[in-house]
């Protein structure tokens, strides 16, 4: 998972927070933030390995994408979980191609749930149709059709 970019480091420039000292001119030096920014964003990609780790070893998982503005461009925030492990990947398109780009997709064996987004039917061994928006179809069709099936139906699921 790379983020943007961070910004140039400025010279002597200082944090304003009172509660950010340093302790040899009591106030953060710019950049000591940078610098502190710059090491987590270098640690971070072990720690989401080994989270996605833990996911391929689930015989489920369940992804979502969420659609973000950035820059005014339209990008996602794509979610992997299962049980108390959850991973999140910045993308800027929902397109196979950029899936595929997605280590874990590429090594995942295992059944996907999801939302019926046609490109992850490339990916996993086998697909599940997350809850949720079936109940949101059933919903829709009681609204539109009054049809008490559809009802009856979301109180089994």
């Amino acid at each position: 998972m790379k983020g943007p970019p961070l910004p140039k480091q400025k010279k002597k420039s200082r944090v304003g927070n009172a509660g950010m000292k340093s302790a040899t001119s009591g106030m953060l030096l710019a950049g000591s933030v940078y610098g502190f920014c710059r090491k987590l964003a270098g640690q971070e990609q072990a720690g989401v390995l080994h989270l996605e780790d833990i996911l391929l070893s689930h015989d489920v998982a369940a992804t979502d994408a969420t659609t973000v503005t950035v820059n005014g461009t339209q990008n996602y925030i794509r979610k992997f979980s299962a049980e108390n492990t959850v991973v999140y990947h910045t993308m800027q398109k929902k397109t196979i191609p950029a899936l595929k780009k997605l280590d874990f997709l590429k090594k995942y064996a295992g059944i996907l749930v999801h939302d019926h987004e046609t490109a992850l039917y490339h990916f996993g061994t086998g697909h599940a149709e997350c809850n949720i928006h079936l109940m949101r179809y059933l919903r829709k069709s009681t609204e539109d059709t009054r049809n008490k099936w559809s009802s009856e139906m979301i109180s089994l699921l």
